[in-house]
């Protein structure tokens, strides 16, 4: 493969961001664009399937309150297991389009109006991870397993080698084949219980998607659905072709080439498509650091070039295009860890809004300056009301706290922890990765045998260092409002020990455990304190309790 250079290559691609929803955590592949609507004018819907496991479909509406647009949902399914939703796929053309998702060992699947079609459960032994469906065949896997359903009923069964990343299927005879993106650096293409073609890659595979249009300057040749963009857990981008006599490796983006070793994350997800409408393809690419790429490929055997890039400070979970909010210009669409489904508009910055919030989206055409004033005013109104109920709470829960004497603390809900403990070869260390769904407030860090503490360069938290014989104590105080925190810590070869993390989010109220070692629970009979009873002269239907 060669290497994609970006000498002298400047961004030229200026594109908007505009926040249009919040919900629960998400997982990988959990949001994608439902297709473009068959009637002119119509925008495309966003499905979403997250953590507490509901499926939503939201769009974008004029609004009748304000000037632009707003976020309507159109559907949402209830909750029907605790598991979360780990996959969300489409199948269908536009307007008979199906939506299926993935939670646990179960695969639902509705129609574009909520409608439930399908309901299976595939008694696989492992949770879905990964999943595709063409027709009536459905493709699944888990960490190690692949399994392939054909009308609901088993068909191939495949052992992995190493851990299932990603999927993604390529067109071949007599039927579609599977691309799985395994951990162990490979590219494979199975069907059935069989694989056909494998292909080295030079990082473990973490994504995988199939080319909607076919790249100039791919350097091959063969039908458009044969070529699969793929990247690695070490920032890899790169180009595989299936010719159907094998699959072949194309051009690779390199972050070490491109001068940004150790500035690029491991790519989560990634998607071709045409962003600018110029008939080129443009590469979307988000990663686990918090950055979406735009990659554009123009010319006859031209070297993919960067044209776009912004840092979300959290991980990229999924990433799509489409025109969700302006029929005339296309979004990139992406979705965090957090649960923020944001886009980044193609659309002049004259024809959006200036702001945007919770449910109130870009704008739909261009606004007197005094229509903007206005509409900032009233959003700057609605900002400092939410802040002030915010306050409210705060204070009455502060209260109820300090009522009980510190007895009971504030109820603490669950926060879901992502890790991330991967080895960066180039600089000698290792790379830990946390990361919440809500801000951090600090991280502490303990081992009991001598590392070497090093700076990175996205961390922006304050080291504390204390005495702790031959291991290592340190405390890292977040200074500014971030989701994600990396540590990078070198190691000495030849020696063994433990290394722990300990995680705290920035949420109120805060209790202190104390240590009660000598305590036990005792259980007691609760007498009731004011029993009831029936007196006076009356009739049943007349009686009245008394104290």
């Amino acid at each position: 493969p060669t290497a994609a250079s970006r000498a002298g290559a400047t961004m030229e691609l200026a594109l908007t961001r505009h926040d249009l929803l919040q919900v629960s955590t998400l997982s990988r592949g959990c949001m994608r664009l439902l297709p473009r609507p068959a009637k002119a004018g119509e925008l495309q819907k966003i499905a979403v399937g997250d953590d507490t496991g509901s499926l939503q479909v939201f769009g974008l509406v004029t609004s009748a309150k304000r000037s632009g647009m707003e976020v309507e949902r159109v559907f949402q399914t209830p909750s029907a297991s605790k598991a979360a939703i780990s996959r969300l796929e489409l199948s269908g053309e536009a307007g008979s389009e199906r939506i299926y998702y993935a939670a646990g060992t179960l695969v639902r699947g509705c129609n574009r109006k909520g409608k439930e079609v399908l309901k299976f459960a595939t008694d696989v032994t492992e949770p879905i991870r990964s999943m595709c469906v063409e027709g009536e065949t459905i493709h699944a896997a888990g960490e190690f397993v692949y399994n392939e359903f054909v009308a609901c009923k088993e068909s191939g069964f495949l052992m992995a080698n190493d851990r299932i990343n990603d999927m993604t299927l390529v067109a071949a005879a007599p039927q579609p084949a599977a691309v799985l993106a395994c951990q162990d650096r490979c590219l494979r293409v199975v069907r059935g219980s069989k694989v056909l073609f494998q292909l080295q890659v030079d990082g473990p595979a973490t994504a995988v998607a199939r080319c909607s249009r076919a790249p100039s300057g791919a350097g091959a040749s063969g039908d458009i659905d044969q070529q699969v963009l793929y990247g690695t857990e070490n920032g890899l981008v790169g180009l595989a072709v299936y010719d159907g006599a094998g699959l072949k490796g194309g051009w690779v983006i390199d972050p070490v080439d491109e001068g940004r070793r150790g500035k690029s994350g491991g790519v989560l997800c990634v998607r071709a498509a045409d962003l600018t409408k110029s008939g080129g393809c443009n590469i979307l690419v988000g990663r686990d650091d918090g950055l979406v790429e735009v990659w554009s490929l123009e010319g006859e055997g031209d070297a993919p070039q960067l044209v776009f890039e912004r840092n979300l400070h959290e991980s990229v979970v999924a990433i799509d295009c489409g025109a969700v909010s302006n029929t005339a210009f296309d979004e990139v669409v992406v979705a965090t860890y957090s649960g923020k489904i944001l886009s980044f508009s193609s659309a002049p910055s004259s024809s959006t809004s200036s702001a945007s919030a919770p449910g109130a989206a870009v704008g739909a055409g261009a606004h007197p300056a005094g229509a903007e004033a206005q509409q900032l005013e009233k959003l700057a109104a609605e900002i400092d009301a939410l802040q002030a109920k915010a306050e409210r709470e705060r204070a009455l829960h502060a209260r109820k706290a300090e009522a009980s004497n510190g007895a009971v603390g504030g109820s603490a809900a669950a926060v879901k922890l992502q890790d991330k403990w991967a080895l960066a070869s180039a600089d000698a260390c290792y790379t830990l990765s946390l990361e919440l769904a809500v801000p951090l407030e600090g991280v502490l860090l303990q081992s009991d045998v001598p590392v070497t503490l090093l700076e990175a360069d996205s961390n922006l938290a304050i080291v504390s260092r204390a005495p702790a014989g031959q291991g290592v104590l340190a405390a890292y105080r977040c200074q500014e409002v971030t989701n994600r925190l990396e540590l990078r810590v070198r190691t000495s070869e030849g020696r063994y020990g433990q290394l722990q993390a300990f995680v705290w989010p920035r949420i109120s109220p805060k209790a202190l455990c104390k240590p009660c070692s000598l305590h036990n629970p005792h259980g007691r009979k609760l007498a009731p304190l004011d029993p009831p009873g029936v007196r006076g002269r009356h009739v049943r239907h007349q009686a009245a309790l008394a104290p």
